[in-house]
């Protein structure tokens, strides 16, 4: 049906993500995680941990209702999936919500690795305005 009529689509602000663990040699798919409750996926890292001998874990970066324009999110997740069965399947350990500023952030990014070397940045602009560091002192709330 797909193929005649195309992919049904959400309206704006609506998101279908999934995580698919695939096989490059066979080209074929060995397991399809769905995303639910509107998130997107935008952004995923293979992470090993010394910690655990160095198993693997995958995280993913979500955000939750975003919509493309006017840029926007409701709120941003960190999910840590293990592979199981083989490295067929992606079981999920852990899942917590980040903070969203309004000024800056806009999709949950890794916070640097130990192995990471450090990042410059340029200072902030100073600015007089009291406003616009009350902003920036105090962010949205996290999504319920």
């Amino acid at each position: 049906m797909e193929s005649v009529v195309g992919v049904p689509r959400g309206g704006p602000g609506k998101w279908a993500s999934c995580l698919r663990v695939l096989d490059p040699k066979a080209k074929q798919t060995l397991s399809v995680l769905e995303l639910t409750d509107n998130e997107a996926a935008v952004s995923v890292a293979a992470v090993p941990l010394r910690e655990r001998g160095g198993e693997t874990f995958i995280i993913v970066g979500t955000v939750k209702d975003m919509t493309l324009h006017p840029r926007s999110v409701a709120c941003g997740f960190l999910s840590v999936y293990q592979l199981t069965d083989g490295n067929t399947t992606l079981s999920l350990v852990h899942k917590t919500q980040v903070p969203m500023h309004a000024a800056g952030i806009r999709a949950p990014r890794l916070p640097p690795t130990r192995a990471s070397p450090p990042r410059c940045s340029a200072p902030a602009p100073q600015t007089n305005s009291r406003q616009s560091t009350r902003r920036s002192l105090h962010p949205p709330p996290l999504c319920t």
